[in-house]
Order: C-alpha cells, then structure tokens, then sequence
C-alpha cells in the first residue's frame, strides 16, 4: 500500500513542480517564435537583396568600363603637356584639335610667366586649349584673375565647358580646381564631374595613375564614377606617361623632369 500511495502521489508532484503551460501561452509563445523567425528571414531576405543590387551595379559599371567597344571613336586629336614651368616656348608644341594643359605653367607662381604663357598660347593653332591651375599657381597673388590673364584658353577651375569643333561630335571637358591629395574617408569629395564628360583635367594625378604612390584617391573615385575617355594631369615630374585601366586612358604630361628642365616631348592621344 505504501508503494502504491507514493507511486500514486509522484505524479502529482512533478505536476505540483512543473504544472502544464496553459494552451493560451503556448499558442503566444509559439505565434511569437513564429514572427521573430519571419522577421529574420525578412532582414536576411533584405540584406542578399541589397547585397545583389550593389553586386549588379558594380558589375554593370566594371563591364561599362571595360568593354573597349562601347567608345564612340570622336576624331578629335588631344595634344597634352603640363608642368612646363615658365619654359613654354622651348616647347615643340605638335598640331591638333585640343590642347590640354595639367597646370603648373608658371615658375613658383610668376605673374610675367603667365602673361607669356597666354602670349605664346595665342600663336598656336589648336582650335580648343584648356587650361588648369597647379600648385605653383592655385596660391599665387594673381589667382584670382588668372581666367582673364588666360585670355587665348579656357581656364576651368571647378567647371565644365563643352567644345564644338568643326564635323565632330561636342566634346565635353571639365577641370578641377588644384587640391593636395585627399583622405580616401574625406567627408567632402571637392572632385564633381559630369557623367558625360569625355576628358577630365587634374594636376595632381588619381590615386595609382602615374603617380608614384602619392595620388589623390577621392580623385580617382569621382574619375571612375564619370567614366571619361581621358584624363590629364601632371605634377609628379618622374611619372609622366600614359597608363589605360578599365577603359579610361591617364595621362601624367609633366613635361620637366630632374627639377625644372624640359626633357619630354608632349603627348598625342587620339579620341
């Protein structure tokens, strides 16, 4: 009888230690369960959603970039210098459509050297010739005026201008103002192109296009983003050349290499 009584009474126990969840909590627990796993699936759902637009895009603008054949060929002959500081007119300057110049046409920011920059200019024959500024320029006490001492150029300092030459295409061309090299985490990109440009004018080379590791990667981010055909700088003197990535052609046109000597002839680059 004893063990029957206690066999009797251990379920009544364990009931007493544990009693049963009543049905209205479980259906609570488990429609709760049920909503947190359906709002997992729907934040994973979002993020691979995400994850394969951002994948789309980048892909779609690697292959813009790299397919060679979506270029429209322009027929416009590009002739690049830059850094020739003050000493222009040892130039043998090749003919052409456009003339670009990276900056830095001055000796340490001379006001005569670019009166005589702007005289010789007048004697070519290009038909567009661009100008920016470069460091030996952006802090000279003439700065301010330097579009109206370029009379025989179109100065582009921040700005766009497009170029219609005879049984061409327009052509669009944008030039930045001079800025030292820039903190790829800057808050600011001071470097805004249009995405139709065709060529982009900077002194200080994009980050890794000839540049000997000291470019400007906030540069060479607007750059890639633009999409253009071209790109001339300069500045870094013993890394002129010309470089092609993913369908964009860089040139560094610094003319003066081993200090302020010009040793370099200037760059034709066809569109």
């Amino acid at each position: 009888r004893s063990s029957y009584s206690f066999c009797t009474l251990l379920p009544k126990i364990f009931y007493l230690a544990s009693p049963p969840t009543p049905l209205s909590t479980h259906l609570y627990t488990e429609t709760q369960q049920q909503m947190k796993l359906t709002a997992l699936q729907a934040t994973g759902v979002a993020t691979g959603l995400l994850g394969l637009l951002w994948f789309l895009r980048s892909s779609k603008g690697s292959r813009k970039n790299t397919d060679s054949s979506r270029r429209e060929k322009l027929g416009v002959r590009v002739v690049c210098i830059s850094d020739t500081h003050g000493r222009h007119r040892t130039l043998d300057v090749p003919d052409g459509d456009v003339l670009v110049h990276g900056g830095d046409y001055t000796h340490f920011g001379k006001e005569t050297d670019a009166v005589d920059f702007n005289e010789w200019l007048g004697s070519l024959p290009h038909k567009v010739k661009i100008v920016v500024e470069g460091n030996h320029e952006a802090h000279a006490p003439w700065a301010r005026k330097a579009d109206s001492i370029l009379s025989n150029a179109t100065y582009l300092k921040g700005s766009t201008t497009q170029c219609h030459l005879p049984g061409k295409p327009p052509l669009k061309i944008s030039g930045s103002a001079f800025y030292w090299p820039l903190s790829a985490v800057s808050p600011h990109n001071p470097y805004v192109y249009p995405p139709d440009v065709h060529i982009i004018v900077t002194h200080g080379p994009p980050k890794g296009k000839n540049d000997s590791g000291t470019g400007c990667p906030l540069s060479l981010q607007a750059i890639e983003a633009a999409d253009p055909y071209l790109v001339v700088s300069g500045h870094i003197h013993s890394h002129a050349g010309v470089t092609t990535d993913a369908g964009i052609t860089y040139v560094n046109a610094a003319m003066c290499e081993g200090g302020y000597t010009i040793k370099r002839e200037p760059i034709v680059i066809d569109l």
